[in-house]
């Protein structure tokens, strides 16, 4: 075995790459989640007290489909 081939492939940095990319979308897209989830709940809750909330959900919203666009 020579020392070379203890370095990683281009191909294995290129996949292993991918892979973290991935995960870091999905974390980014668990977070948003987590968040609009997170507004929607504090909206919900002024709502039961009377509390204007029109402008707050249309930010939501907005918010949403600019994510899935």
């Amino acid at each position: 075995m020579t020392s070379a081939r203890l370095l990683p492939t281009t191909e294995e940095v290129q996949e292993r790459l991918a892979r973290v990319e991935m995960s870091a979308l999905e974390a980014q897209r668990v977070i948003m989640r987590e968040k609009l989830f997170a507004e929607v709940e504090i909206i919900r809750r002024d709502a039961r007290c009377g509390l204007p909330v029109d402008g707050r959900i249309a930010d939501v919203l907005e918010t949403l489909i600019a994510r899935l666009t």
